[in-house]
C-alpha cells in the first residue's frame, strides 16, 4: 500500500467505505489532508462497518519530518467510526475516536 499527496473530506489516503475492508500489509501512507482521517478514514452506517486491519506498513502522523506528514483537523494518521485493529486483533484506537500519532503495523 502507498498514498501520498492526496486531498478530500475523509481519508486522504484511504477511505474505508461500510461494508468493506482493507488490510496493509506493507508500504506507507503520508504526505495526505482531509477534514477526517488524513492518512485513513474509517466509515460506519447504522448496519455496517467498514474495517481497516494494519499489519504492516506505516501511516504518518502529524509530527513526521520530511513531507510525510499526513494533516486534518481531526486524526491526522487514523479516524474511526467502525474497526481498526492491528494484524494480532488488538485495537489501533476504539470506534467514535481519531490519532494524530505515527502508526507502524505489526501482527
Amino acid at each position: 500500500a502507498a498514498s501520498s499527496g492526496n486531498g478530500d473530506s475523509d481519508g486522504g489516503g484511504v477511505y474505508v467505505l461500510s461494508g468493506s475492508a482493507f488490510t496493509m500489509n506493507g508500504g506507507a501512507i503520508s504526505g495526505n489532508t482531509a477534514s477526517n482521517g488524513g492518512g485513513v478514514a474509517v466509515n460506519s452506517d447504522r448496519y455496517t462497518s467498514g474495517t481497516f486491519t494494519m499489519r504492516g506498513g506505516t501511516v504518518y502522523g502529524s509530527g513526521a519530518g520530511g513531507g510525510l506528514a499526513n494533516t486534518a483537523p481531526y486524526g491526522a494518521s487514523l479516524y474511526n467510526s467502525g474497526t481498526a485493529t492491528y494484524g494480532n486483533g488488538s485495537n489501533i484506537i476504539a470506534s467514535g475516536n481519531a490519532t494524530d500519532a505515527t502508526l507502524a503495523g505489526h501482527n
